[in-house]
């Protein structure tokens, strides 16, 4: 897939913005991604505050977005950086808002070499060693797997019917100590 067609079906998928739409109620001008660098940038027309562009990308910003494609774009979220102000001639005031994008990828190997690995770790009793989740609709199991994704280290886990069952860090390193985060 090209880069053209990838930015496609993020703004096909996605709230994020193009020029001449409006979101939250205030007109975007320009707007520019790089998957490459992962950064974004919505340029919004007026002298806004931090409160109203918090409002206004509320919809961009609170929740991740899955994408029908099947590589490293198949969850996304955004994340706001920064903000700054403008004046332009024309349109005047103008709101520059920058930002982040994160990806979430599948798993590099085949469901077959999966499954024949996952054989192998069988446990009697998985409740001691796995924290079970209760997902009833596709929403929420996108949901639940975004909660459980970090950016250093390893996440372990299955679904079975409505069950999704998670744990961190590895069976291979159980001397590593897991530290809950406060949250």
């Amino acid at each position: 897939m090209n880069q053209k067609a990838k930015i496609q079906t993020l703004l096909d998928n996605t709230p994020f913005p193009g020029a001449g739409q409006s979101i939250g109620g205030h007109q975007v001008i320009e707007s520019a991604v790089d998957l490459q660098g992962k950064n974004w940038a919505i340029y919004l027309r007026g002298k806004l505050s931090s409160q109203q562009v918090k409002k206004a990308l509320k919809k961009l910003t609170s929740t991740h977005f899955a994408l029908p494609v099947q590589d490293k774009f198949s969850l996304v979220s955004f994340t706001a950086k920064g903000m700054t102000h403008a004046r332009t001639n024309p349109p005047g005031d103008v709101t520059v808002v920058r930002g982040h994008m994160y990806y979430a990828r599948p798993n590099p190997i085949s469901s077959s070499e999966f499954d024949k690995e996952m054989d192998e770790m069988l446990i009697d009793n998985p409740e001691k060693y796995f924290t079970k989740y209760t997902v009833k609709n596709q929403d929420q199991l996108h949901e639940r797997l975004w909660k459980g994704v970090s950016y250093a280290g390893e996440a372990y886990g299955w679904q079975k019917g409505d069950d999704l069952w998670h744990r961190i860090a590895s069976f291979i390193m159980p001397k590593k100590k897991i530290k809950k985060k406060n949250s």
